[in-house]
């Protein structure tokens, strides 16, 4: 009998924030844990997926600025960042970069994100979006 498709992701999900966390634990050996985890990952995952991850990457890098943006138009600004996701803070973090010029930003329950920018091109959850 075959398990339920949410059932299943949920037990997988669960493994993963596990291995995550022992991951990002630090320690001996932490680059070795990523590196593995990173290779195992890429590994199941279509050629196809890892080059649009890449273009998607190589586009972010294009409209994110570190200086306040000179040419008009609405940002992305990323505020109270740290270094990792657990990080104990007694304030407030670092602010992060700016992202854009934007066309319109999309997030569905924190986990799903798609930005278009005024050029024309999208990343994430945006290429799903006709």
């Amino acid at each position: 009998m075959y398990e339920q498709p949410h059932r299943l992701f949920k037990r997988s999900s669960i493994c993963c924030k596990s291995a995550g966390k022992a991951i990002l634990s630090g320690g001996d050996g932490f680059q070795e844990r990523l590196e593995s985890l990173i290779q195992d990952n890429l590994k199941c995952r279509p050629q196809d997926f890892i080059l649009a991850a890449a273009a998607d990457h190589e586009l972010m890098k294009q409209h994110t600025h570190d200086l306040k943006p000179t040419v008009p138009g609405m940002y992305l600004k990323l505020l109270h960042g740290r270094a990792v996701a657990d990080e104990e803070m007694d304030n407030w973090g670092p602010d992060g970069p700016w992202i854009g010029p934007l066309k319109w930003f999309h997030c569905i329950y924190l986990s799903d994100i798609g930005i278009g920018f005024a050029g024309g091109r999208r990343v994430g959850f945006a290429k799903l979006q006709r």
